[in-house]
């Protein structure tokens, strides 16, 4: 039962940490004409800021292209998408979240990063006082029950983790940094 409330709050702790924008870098290949971000997101979101580098801030509207070439005929190495709505719950870690479309200065391979900007909504709520009394006597009666148990495996052999042990939190939780999408695109002449 503890560890299906521990799995149950590890969800809810997850869903608490979302994307609110995106940066984006060519780090290898030709730059960025143009982007794009094809539809609204499910919860209907669909105005963003797109953030260049040295240039400023625009508007970026879901279904409508904008060209950074008009901006700078160079195009551009990085830029941030930013002011998504934390209601959209977007998981940082999942590189197609937000779907973004691109274009190039020149047809070749080219390698994309996308790193997602992070916010921690908060909407996770603290237990009450008397909830953590409940919680605690419901995690000494889990011990309980298991020392009681070992007490009946007396002469079984047990198998021991040789692995590494992974950083962990006085609860022994492991939490991930979030990932990295990069992506490698061969864009072929048209």
């Amino acid at each position: 039962l503890l560890d299906y409330f521990i799995l149950f709050c590890l969800d809810l702790c997850k869903r608490s940490i979302v994307s609110v924008g995106y940066d984006y870098a060519v780090t290898g290949g030709p730059l960025f004409a143009s982007v794009l971000i094809p539809n609204a997101l499910p919860q209907g979101d669909s105005n963003f800021i797109l953030e260049l580098p040295g240039f400023g801030n625009y508007s970026l509207v879901a279904g409508t292209t904008f060209n950074l070439l008009g901006v700078n005929p160079l195009g551009f190495s990085d830029f941030r998408i930013s002011d998504i709505d934390p209601a959209e719950m977007l998981d940082p870690t999942n590189p197609t979240a937000f779907v973004t479309g691109l274009t190039f200065t020149a047809a070749g391979t080219v390698t994309v990063t996308q790193n997602p900007i992070i916010q921690n909504t908060g909407s996770v709520s603290v237990p009450e006082p008397s909830n953590l009394l409940g919680l605690g006597l419901l995690g000494f009666g889990a011990f309980l029950t298991g020392k009681l148990n070992k007490k009946k495996l007396v002469g079984l052999r047990q198998k021991t983790n040789r692995e590494k042990p992974q950083p962990q939190s006085l609860l022994g939780i492991y939490f991930e940094k979030p990932k990295i999408a990069e992506t490698q695109i061969d864009q072929g002449k048209s």
